[in-house]
């Protein structure tokens, strides 16, 4: 009851959360509820008013009037005690180099796997007076948030053999691979990258705001801001009248011509052949990139006009590979009709 304030007012609601939450912090438990608060609020203070008051949302809500909150007095933080360079040069690793920098830093190199354009890819460890510590790579500072690592330390070896555990397991961004399907644009940067543990060397593109790590749980070696900056171009494959992975050579769809079949069926007419030339040129193609010859277009009309259901009862069985109806119907609304007769049927 030291906060209580005698004047002002406040809502039912907010006196007794700020009740619980304090109650909470100084280890008590608040086994009262809200009406049980508000009936001890009336007896120890018989002075409060209760009075219900119009919201802007047109909701009611109830105040008391004659009992106030204080506020919490301004929170001094007593300066700590200064970084002991000294003391933090006893705790590092053996095989670590470090530096002490002018203004009390401790500056530590981490060498990785990696060699960028021929030089070592390292790891900057810096240990500052205030006892928050920084990763730097490539002169990039690594913000440690998104990978769960808080800044903080203790001058203890516990808390430094810590702090060198986790920053030798942050994983770099390796880039994206030069292929001849990867763009390069002013916004990326070359380099030459070896992994001297495997002796793998390849050409990588990175982006000029490249986040230089990736997460612990990430599947890619490659951090977000790479590959979304870092465009590949379409390819072949991915064409709308090729069949999944079943891909034709054009040089041989050229070897068979109606010639070559007339040699094989030599008292074949003329539609036969261009009717064999059809199915093998559109046999498993997909339908947008199937291609008729004027023949096939007008044998495969004369059937349709004469019976539809048996002309789609033909194509439906898939023993041959046809024009469908739409496109049939499509080809038929080109041809001009003029108004008359004509002559040639009538010979």
């Amino acid at each position: 009851m030291s906060r209580v304030d005698v004047t002002g007012s406040i809502s039912n609601n907010g006196l007794f959360t700020s009740y619980s939450l304090e109650s909470k912090d100084q280890g008590l438990d608040p086994s009262c509820n809200l009406r049980e608060f508000t009936e001890t609020i009336h007896s120890l203070f018989p002075h409060v008013t209760r009075k219900k008051i119009k919201q802007q949302d047109n909701s009611v809500a109830t105040i008391y009037q004659g009992i106030n909150i204080k506020p919490l007095d301004p929170l001094t933080l007593k300066p700590g005690c200064p970084l002991d360079s000294s003391k933090i040069m006893g705790l590092l690793p053996s095989d670590c180099r470090a530096d002490t920098l002018e203004n009390g830093t401790v500056c530590c190199m981490l060498e990785t796997d990696f060699l960028s354009n021929g030089s070592v890819v390292s790891k900057t460890l810096n240990f500052n007076c205030d006892k928050t510590f920084s990763v730097a790579i490539a002169n990039n500072i690594i913000d440690l948030k998104p990978l769960g690592i808080s800044n903080t330390f203790q001058e203890t070896k516990e808390s430094i053999s810590t702090i060198f555990k986790c920053v030798e397991k942050i994983r770099l961004c390796t880039g994206v691979r030069i292929t001849q399907n990867v763009v390069c644009t002013r916004f990326h940067v070359l380099e030459k990258l070896d992994e001297r543990s495997t002796g793998i060397s390849s050409r990588q593109i990175r982006s000029v705001s490249c986040l230089r790590v990736v997460k612990f749980n990430a599947v890619s070696q490659t951090c977000v801001t790479c590959q979304r900056m870092t465009k590949k171009l379409k390819t072949s494959d991915n064409k709308e009248n090729t069949k999944g992975s079943e891909t034709k050579d054009d040089g041989q769809l050229s070897l068979i011509s109606k010639a070559d079949i007339k040699k094989l069926l030599p008292n074949a007419p003329d539609i036969l052949l261009e009717m064999l030339v059809s199915q093998f040129k559109n046999a498993g193609v997909h339908p947008k990139g199937r291609r008729w010859s004027k023949e096939v277009i007008n044998s495969c009309l004369q059937k349709y006009t004469r019976s539809q259901a048996v002309y789609k009862q033909i194509r439906n069985c898939q023993r041959l590979v046809l024009p469908s109806p739409l496109f049939l119907l499509t080809y038929k609304n080109k041809v001009k009709h003029n108004v008359g007769f004509h002559h040639e049927i009538f010979r």
